[in-house]
């Protein structure tokens, strides 16, 4: 198995379409009218990124970069599918590695970006196990920071990626 980065044409990345994605993977938060408001915000400056199984083509999950600040940073949300990042696919550090660093480095030298910044879910153990793996590191926490539908508040995981150049 190996997994690759296939960007999404900037025309399908639509307020519905990173809505769906948020949604399928439960990450809709318990206001539905402030993630559509910050879906369509976001979705004509944001770079979407699939993961897929070069083989089968089956979706391994999707990386969303906002915020893109040239010559500063840019946010990171990796939503990866379940499926493939659980302990019965204990290779998805190393699959993720070589499939999203490349086009971290790409995205920091293009930009000269600083950082690049990830915000996690604390229930989302798989999803900071698999940043750790492309070099993020844990910087520190927002207390009860996100709410989402149907569940309690939970702390965030903030991390980050330093450029090499500093």
């Amino acid at each position: 198995m190996t997994w690759i980065p296939v960007p999404v044409n900037p025309k399908d990345v639509t307020a519905d379409f990173l809505f769906n994605i948020a949604k399928k993977h439960r990450l809709i938060r318990a206001s539905t009218v402030d993630d559509i408001v910050h879906f369509k915000e976001i979705c004509s400056r944001c770079a979407v990124i699939l993961i897929e199984d070069d083989e089968t083509k089956e979706e391994i999950g999707h990386v969303i970069f906002s915020n893109i600040q040239d010559g500063e940073s840019a946010d990171l949300d990796l939503i990866p599918n379940p499926k493939y990042f659980s302990p019965a696919h204990p290779e998805f550090r190393e699959e993720i590695k070589v499939a999203l660093v490349p086009v971290l480095e790409s995205l920091m030298e293009g930009r000269s970006l600083r950082r690049v910044n990830a915000s996690v879910p604390e229930s989302r153990n798989r999803t900071k196990k698999a940043l750790m793996a492309c070099g993020f590191e844990k910087e520190g926490v927002t207390r009860k920071g996100i709410k989402f539908a149907g569940k309690e508040a939970e702390n965030i995981i903030n991390m980050g990626l330093l450029s090499g150049k500093e």
